[in-house]
């Protein structure tokens, strides 16, 4: 009698799998002035950091995520979506400068083997780069918009082209008005003239305090434009399964204003379901189609004291439970 056949999709050549294979990998860099820089990239820069991969199976993937390794110790989860058959997709990380030398970079698709494929060694790739020295040309800002001579380095002057040195204070609350956890912010603001803010926060410049206040002091504001924050799931946190979420708003900067305040939150809601138990409960919460849907708490209602969540088969009839749900989207909010 011959052996037992491997199962479909565990060695490379089976049919019938998806297969996510790391395909490009470009490494550059984010400059005021991109004409007038060096086409390198220096320890001015900071770096923009793109991947490719592409479904070469003849199954579609699940949604899950690349993960960035610099060489510094820096490391970035960034979210997948699903890819058909053929499909490919770029994903991006934005990094702050580093310094000069030689520098490695590695990028790995689906590391935690969250898809069957049919080839699980084509995911991953390593790179060597150089940073050159520092170097001036290029680092430069035209805050005029006028066509006049550009302003080199000294801040001062931005004053003169209506910026404004603010102290930036964000609030990030979850959908039940505790501190939002489990997610790495960032933040971006672009003038009404489209002018990026130099100095904008990004991921791992600031944290949420226990409240969920995140301070950023002396940003370089003008006096109205757009803001933009992006939560970003932790690797191994509470979220790690939930999508991104983003939300954009408009901001006017009152005269003599020195700081201003923005109030972000997830959005949510709660529902009551009838069930034997929690889990079941959460589990007839869930909304259709929708596998991002987390359940922040569910808590029984009626006679059974405020029992929260438990996996335990009740006994008795079904009883009343209040399902905390949390969505992938969030907004900016008033006080």
């Amino acid at each position: 009698m011959g052996g037992a056949l491997p199962a479909p999709g565990r060695y490379p050549g089976c049919m019938g799998t998806a297969n996510i294979k790391f395909t490009e990998l470009h490494i550059g860099s984010e400059v005021q002035d991109p004409d007038n820089h060096p086409e390198y990239v220096c320890e001015n820069c900071s770096l923009l950091i793109s991947a490719e991969c592409r479904n070469d199976g003849d199954r579609a993937t699940r949604g899950f995520k690349v993960t960035f390794k610099l060489d510094n110790g820096s490391e970035q989860y960034e979210d997948v979506p699903a890819l058909s058959p053929g499909e490919s997709h770029w994903t991006y990380w934005r990094h702050d400068a580093i310094p000069y030398g030689t520098h490695h970079i590695t990028v790995d698709f689906d590391a935690r083997d969250r898809v069957n494929e049919s080839d699980e060694y084509d995911n991953e790739y390593t790179q060597e780069f150089w940073v050159y020295g520092g170097q001036n040309a290029g680092h430069t800002v035209d805050f005029s918009g006028e066509g006049e001579d550009v302003i080199q380095g000294d801040m001062s002057w931005a004053t003169e082209a209506g910026w404004r040195q603010t102290d930036v204070g964000i609030l990030f609350k979850n959908p039940f008005g505790g501190p939002l956890a489990g997610y790495q912010f960032m933040v971006e603001f672009i003038s009404n003239d489209g002018e990026k803010t130099i100095g904008t926060p990004t991921v791992g410049d600031f944290e949420p305090d226990a409240a969920g206040l995140m301070q950023m002091p002396n940003v370089w504001l003008k006096s109205g434009g757009y803001v933009t924050v992006s939560a970003i799931p932790e690797a191994g946190g509470p979220a790690e399964d939930a999508g991104m979420m983003s939300a954009t708003r408009e901001y006017t900067l009152a005269d003599g204003a020195t700081a201003v305040t923005f109030h972000v939150r997830q959005k949510g809601d709660t529902v009551t379901r009838k069930a034997a138990n929690a889990t079941q409960a959460a589990e007839k919460a869930q909304v259709s189609g929708s596998a991002k849907v987390s359940i922040f708490k569910v808590v029984e209602l009626g006679g059974g004291g405020g029992k929260e969540w438990s996996e335990q088969e009740t006994e008795s009839e079904e009883t009343s439970w209040q399902v905390y749900r949390a969505f992938p989207e969030m907004e900016f909010v008033d006080k």
